[in-house]
This record gives C-alpha cells, sequence and structure tokens, in this order.
C-alpha cells in the first residue's frame, strides 16, 4: 500500500455537473476558489452527478472542504453509460473514535474521527475502471448549518508515491540512479 496518492490531473473539472438543488452551483465544485462552493438549498438528500466528455480510467474520487456532520452517509455510483459499474452503498464520513486510540479524560464521550478538522475531505479509492461518470449522493439531514456544501471535487487516477529508486523499472533503471553524462562539447 503505498503512503502517498497524488491526484495530478482532475478529470472532474472537464465533466458536466448537475445537483439536487442548487443555492450555489454545482459547477463550483470544478473550481479551488474558497469562496465559491457548491451549496444545496437544505439539508434533505442531495445527488451530485457529473458527466465527463469520454470514458476515463480512474482509481479515485475525493470530496474536499465539504460540510458533513460526523453522522452523514455519503454513497458512490460509478457509471458506464447508463449502467451502475460500482456502487458503495452508504457509507459514513466518520466514525467514533476506536477504542485503542480513544483518550479517556481528554476526549468527549462519543468523539468522532472527524469532529476537529478545520478542513474535511472524504477519499474514495478503488480499482481502475472506465467510467464515463459519476453519481455522489449526500445523506445528512441533521446538518447544523441548515445546508450540504462541497468545495471542490477531484476524480482521476491517483499516483502512488514513495517507492524505492532501486524498484524503479523505467528508462533510466540502466543507469542505476545515475543520470546520462552530458554529450563532450565541440
Amino acid at each position: 500500500m503505498p503512503n502517498m496518492r497524488l491526484i495530478v490531473t482532475n478529470l472532474h473539472d472537464s465533466s458536466q455537473v448537475t445537483a439536487t438543488s442548487e443555492a450555489l452551483p454545482a459547477e463550483y465544485t470544478k473550481r479551488s476558489d474558497r469562496s465559491r462552493p457548491w451549496r444545496s438549498t437544505d439539508t434533505s438528500q442531495q445527488v451530485i452527478t457529473a458527466t465527463l466528455p469520454r470514458t476515463y480510467f480512474i482509481d479515485s474520487l475525493v470530496l474536499y472542504r465539504h460540510n458533513l456532520s460526523s453522522v452523514s452517509q455519503i454513497r458512490l455510483e460509478l457509471l458506464n453509460g447508463s449502467d451502475v459499474i460500482y456502487d458503495t452503498g452508504g457509507v459514513s464520513v466518520s466514525g467514533l473514535v476506536p477504542l485503542g486510540q480513544f483518550r479517556f479524560g481528554i476526549d468527549p464521550w462519543g468523539a468522532t474521527s472527524t469532529a476537529a478538522l478545520p478542513v474535511k475531505q472524504t477519499p474514495f479509492w478503488f480499482t481502475l475502471m472506465a467510467v464515463t461518470g459519476y453519481r455522489v449522493t449526500l445523506i445528512d439531514p441533521v446538518n447544523a448549518d441548515g445546508y450540504l456544501e462541497v468545495g471542490r471535487l477531484r476524480a482521476a487516477t491517483g499516483v502512488a508515491g514513495f517507492q524505492r529508486a532501486s524498484a524503479h523499472r523505467g528508462p533510466l533503471a540502466a543507469h542505476r540512479g545515475r543520470w546520462p553524462r552530458p554529450p563532450p562539447a565541440d
């Protein structure tokens, strides 16, 4: 398992995006501007649907800068045409702090793993699949803000990091970590 994954090219930026309700447009999930998130009109179940311009291979989707509470659920469905090829079902955004990590006398009773995070994100990592779009269903009827909000969606093929240099099998492997010397000057 890699120590880190990078999303280099965000395919969500080229998609057509719609949402169940829009107090602020769903197109804002394609922007990194903090002051412009997508926002629903209320806390009812919301569905964000993205349609890609063509078929792409993806293995990751991240909801970044959202306001979902610790009791909320997210459902991710990957689409190939109109067929659902992957469905997470309802996934909890945050769970209770496990007993081995719960600090008695310090953590409040019922502490959750995302309650104190200043910027919340929810990543989904899955096997590489060819998709033409995806649906994200947000369920958080008790959200204290009175609306659901997502600042940014990222969908891509994640690049795994922290491989040992000796494990590299690319075109420079024959150099064993040494760069080729420049040609001699004339």
